[in-house]
């Protein structure tokens, strides 16, 4: 179980795991313990963070943008989600961010978005909680276009305008 969490989620920490399995955190601690030579430990700010050694460059420098549902077992996954908030070394307080269908850049909660079904499409109103690079904005409209695939309707995308 310590194996599957880590490779699928790491980097993570021993709470992280704890709150996921249900497992008590001494148990957690000592499957942590047993994998110790293929995991590495990275500290950030104060607490310690698993993730295994084997982890290739391409799969580190990809780039990718995904359209995440509310509940989204990425985010349900972690206790502390302050990590999956940090977008451009600024942590950005949403409340309630587990509430939220989530736009994620490169493993960061960039933004928000939600949907409306119109008869025979999809009216999705998001919002980057940031300015946006155009790379960015390339990536959100093929995740756009792979939901839209993916419920064979045709979506239209509407800024949210804050303010």
């Amino acid at each position: 179980l310590t194996r599957r969490y880590f490779q699928s989620r790491g980097p993570a920490t021993v709470k992280d795991f704890s709150t996921w399995s249900g497992l008590t955190m001494a148990d957690c601690k000592k499957g942590i313990e047993m994998l110790k030579p293929e995991l590495l430990r990275e500290q950030v700010d104060k607490e310690d963070f698993y993730l295994f050694s084997n982890i290739s460059a391409n799969a580190k420098a990809a780039q990718n943008l995904h359209l995440l549902p509310i509940y989204d077992e990425y985010i349900m996954g972690y206790k502390d989600k302050r990590h999956l908030l940090q977008y451009r070394g600024g942590i950005r307080s949403v409340p309630s961010i587990r509430f939220m269908n989530m736009i994620v850049l490169n493993g960061q909660i960039i933004g928000s978005w939600r949907r409306e079904i119109q008869g025979k499409c999809i009216d999705l109103e998001y919002e980057f909680f940031a300015p946006t690079e155009e790379t960015t904005q390339i990536l959100f409209e093929q995740a756009v276009r792979r939901f839209e695939e993916f419920n064979g309707l045709t979506v239209r995308t509407q800024a949210q305008v804050t303010g």
